[in-house]
């Protein structure tokens, strides 16, 4: 079994198709542009991360991996709570550089 036909990396895979439309119906706006873009990037980053630690023998030398695979993650959870809260507005207030 290679990386690509293990579970979680389907389930990855899974993600990305479903994140796709999800930011396509994003307002426009740089701040949720931007947004979809790192989450979009925090997938990708993943399956990589995941086909490392996949190859790797030893289990104590998966653990960088496994450690930066959680960080994207949460990273990625974040973005999506973000804009759910927004969706949830009448009027979304979105975050502005300054």
């Amino acid at each position: 079994m290679n990386a690509a036909q293990a579970s979680i990396y389907q389930k990855l895979e899974d993600l990305l198709d479903w994140v796709g439309p999800v930011i396509d119906r994003l307002p426009k706006t740089p701040t949720l542009q931007e947004l979809g873009k790192k989450a979009v990037q925090d997938i990708l980053n993943s399956m990589d991360l995941f086909t490392f630690a996949f190859k790797t023998q030893r289990g104590q030398e998966r653990l960088p991996y496994i450690d930066a695979l959680i960080v994207h993650m949460t990273d990625l959870k974040t973005i999506i709570r973000y804009i759910r809260r927004l969706s949830k507005r009448k009027e979304p207030r979105v975050i502005t550089e300054q």
